[in-house]
C-alpha cells in the first residue's frame, strides 16, 4: 500500500471539504427521496418532496 500525502492551502482543504459535504448531504437527501416515494402515500409524497427539495436547494446555496 502506497500513500500520496501533500500540502494543500487550507482555504483550499476547507472548500473541499465543504464540497464533499455537499455531495454527501445531497446522495443522503436522494435516497431519503427514494424511500418516501415508495413508503407514503400520493397526498404527503409531493409535500415532503418539495420540503427535501426546497432543503437541498438552501444548502446549496448557503455553501453547507
Amino acid at each position: 500500500v502506497n500513500f500520496h500525502i501533500r500540502t494543500i492551502d487550507q482555504a483550499k482543504a476547507i472548500k473541499s471539504i465543504k464540497m464533499k459535504i455537499t455531495d454527501l448531504d445531497k446522495m443522503k437527501i436522494e435516497e431519503q427521496k427514494k424511500a418516501i416515494l415508495k413508503s407514503y402515500n400520493q397526498a404527503l409524497r409531493g409535500e415532503v418532496v418539495d420540503a427535501l427539495i426546497a432543503i437541498e436547494e438552501m444548502r446549496a446555496r448557503h455553501g453547507l
